[in-house]
Parts: C-alpha cells; structure tokens; sequence
C-alpha cells in the first residue's frame, strides 16, 4: 500500500461538489482507504467526464476486495449491491471537487503522478452491464453473413501498399544495430511504423527523425495478463520516449471468462494515458479465443474507443487467417481498423489479409515481402508484354502462380 500524506479539497468555482469527499488517516492500511486515494486522483483530473476514471479506479483495485470469491465484479460495479465503501464511491460520480497533493518519501507521489494521467478521459465510452454486454455481442454474431464481403489490396509495390506494413521486430535478444538496420529498412521502403518494445522506443524515434515513419510500441506484450496498473506504466512511458502508436495485448483471458466489463477497462486505461492522436490497437490473440469471443473482443475494443482490433502478437500459437480477419472486419465495420499480425511472411499471404479485409499488415518479413512485389510486377508485366500494366494489380491466380513458382 502506498501512503500519500494529505489531500485537502476545494470546491469547484464552476460547480459546488455534489457530494463531500471523504477524509481518510494517511498510513491507515485498509482497502477502502486505497480506493479512496486513487479514485480522487483520477477523478479529479478526468473533468468534465468523470465516471468512467471511476470505474477504471474500481477495476483497477478491485484486488483490495479480492478476498471473497462470492464476490461478483458485476454485483461490485452496481451502486445498490456493491459493499458499502464503494457504494460511497458511486455516490461520489458527479462531484466537482479538487484535489491538492502532497506526498511524503514512501513513493506516494509517484503513483500518485502516474494516475493523475487519468484526466485524459475525453475519449471514453460508457461502459455497460454484463447483460448489456451479452446482448450486443449476441447480436454481432447473430448477424453474421453466410459469406463476408472481399475488400481490394492496394497495387502491389506501391507507396499505399508500403503504408500498410508495420515493419516488427519484438524478440527479446535483438540487439541495437538490429533496431538500427530496421529503421533503415522501413525509411527506405517507406513502411507505415516500425513497431518495437518499449526498451528500444528511445532508439528509434531518433533513428526515424526526418522521415515519416512512426514509432510503434507493444504493451503488455506478449501475454496480456499483466495488471492494468504496469500496463498503464508501460503505455505512459512508451508516449513520453515519442511512440505514436500502441499494440496493445487485451487481457484475453477475461474473453474466455466473459468478464467483459473488466476486459474493457483493461482497454479504456491505456486510451486514457494514451489519447487520440496516438493510434490504439488492441490484439486479441485470435488463437486463443473461440469464434464468439473473438466477436467479444472486437465489441469491447470498439467500446472503448481503440482504432484498431488485431489479431495476434506471433508469440502465441497460430498467427493471423483469413477466416479471423474476414470475421473482425465484419463485426468491426467502419468504427475500427483490422490489423493481421503474426505468420505473415509472403507477398500472397499479405494481399490475402488486405483483400479479407486487413488495413494493417504487422511483420518482420516486410522487406521480402516488398521484393516479392517487384518480382510479381516485373514477371507480370515481361509476361503480358505490356508495360501499361505494371501499375495494376494482378488477379489472385497470377499472384499465386508466381508466388509458388
């Protein structure tokens, strides 16, 4: 438990509070009292729009209670069931006080600094019940098509088919002139970002200066179990060394045990601390998830305001298919983006997932996969005789002809 000094409150010069805050004794070790900190650290800074800091504070510390496994999230998340410190807390929403901050030595500050990023709450979207959040996901599956409709790649070779490749490197043991050779690589071939781990974002954002290549950094990767407090950490510090885009791996887990509420929370923190403009995508890790909960996750990224669902980090069984990203793009429409992650590793394979419906292609195989393209185009054209037709893209059974040949 982290101490925190004093908080004294002032009211709101636009608005009397609604409710009074409650004082708490600094260094009493209680649940309720560590609840009560954070939730005024966030909530404070998350005005106008206040209630979903709230419930991100409330699934965030829901561990404190975490000692009665009779306790239902749901039950704690509702005002007339939850135990009587969070009721208090629910009664709080709407309240405009102030909070000033003073810390001692204990480390208080710290934390204190770090949920403070919870005023970034512009872009979130309410959360739902557990019955809410059945009934839409039902519906998305219930609509389902026999057959889903086929989107058309970009021309093979081009500039708006670079832009479409996440240029990836994520192994532990990649060392700095790996990092350096990739961002020579995505500059030269024009690729969307390069996508790295937090530990070489400083790296390349000052080996991208001058170009247009973006910085993209994973979070919570690969397992995505971790807490929403060092997932949070992760993402805070991965847009202060200058990532503009965030992968982030939603804690599937909580798919399969249809604890949505708490998977969108585990979202909605990272949109918070990392707003819009930074890009946010969220990966489901497809393998690991049924048809239906691949359906979930999309729904709960699109509740909480993130730009694209994703499929997989590569790390944990098998990467991206058609099938997943035909199944995404369809549940997702035009709110989201889909980005194929994982296994890519061949031209015919990433105008396969553009044509199911990919706007992203997340690889470390981007080089070859753009040297193939030229191969295709040059063996295409030499073989129609006609240089008009470079510029086009080539039907999928010359792709395949030449890509097998």
């Amino acid at each position: 438990m982290l101490y925190i000094t004093s908080i004294l409150f002032a009211s709101s010069v636009t608005q009397a509070a609604v409710t009074t805050p409650p004082q708490f004794n600094a260094n009493v070790t209680n649940p309720a009292n560590g609840i009560w900190k954070f939730l005024y650290i966030g909530d404070s800074y998350a005005q106008p729009r206040s209630n979903g800091a709230i419930d991100i504070v409330i699934n965030a510390f829901i561990d404190l209670y975490g000692s009665d496994p009779n306790r239902n999230h749901d039950d704690v998340m509702n005002p007339d069931t939850a135990p009587a410190d969070l009721q208090r807390l629910h009664s709080f929403r709407g309240c405009n006080s102030t909070p000033t901050l003073a810390s001692d030595d204990s480390g208080g500050g710290t934390m204190a600094n770090h949920f403070m990023s919870l005023r970034r709450n512009e872009e979130m979207t309410t959360r739902y019940t557990q019955a809410e959040w059945r009934t839409i996901i039902d519906e998305a599956e219930r609509d389902l098509p026999n057959s889903f409709p086929e989107y058309k790649a970009p021309t093979l070779g081009s500039q708006t088919f670079a832009k479409c490749i996440d240029h990836t490197l994520l192994k532990l043991d990649a060392t700095k002139e790996q990092i350096d050779l990739l961002c020579e690589e995505a500059i030269r071939h024009e690729f969307q970002s390069v996508c790295v781990r937090l530990n070489w974002v400083e790296r390349t954002v000052q080996n991208l200066q001058g170009s247009d290549v973006l910085v993209a950094c994973v979070v919570g990767f690969p397992e995505g179990t971790h807490s929403i407090s060092e997932k949070v950490k992760e993402a805070s510090m991965a847009v202060s060394a200058g990532a503009s885009e965030l992968d982030m791996v939603i804690n599937y887990p909580l798919l399969k045990q249809q604890k949505y509420s708490q998977a969108y929370t585990d979202i909605a923190a990272i949109r918070n601390v990392a707003p819009h403009p930074i890009t946010l995508k969220v990966i489901l890790e497809t393998s690991k998830l049924s048809q239906f909960d691949i359906i979930a996750g999309c729904k709960v990224a699109e509740a909480a305001n993130a730009d694209f669902a994703k499929t997989s980090t590569g790390f944990g069984g098998q990467g991206a298919t058609e099938e997943n990203v035909r199944l995404m793009k369809y549940v997702v429409g035009s709110n989201l983006k889909v980005k194929a992650s994982g296994g890519v590793k061949t031209v015919n394979e990433c105008v396969a997932m553009m044509e199911a419906g990919a706007e992203r292609i997340g690889t470390s195989n981007g080089v070859w996969i753009m040297k193939e393209a030229q191969t295709l185009l040059e063996n295409i054209t030499h073989a129609a005789g006609d240089t008009g037709r470079k510029n086009s893209r080539p039907s999928d059974s010359l792709t395949k002809m030449s890509s097998s040949s």
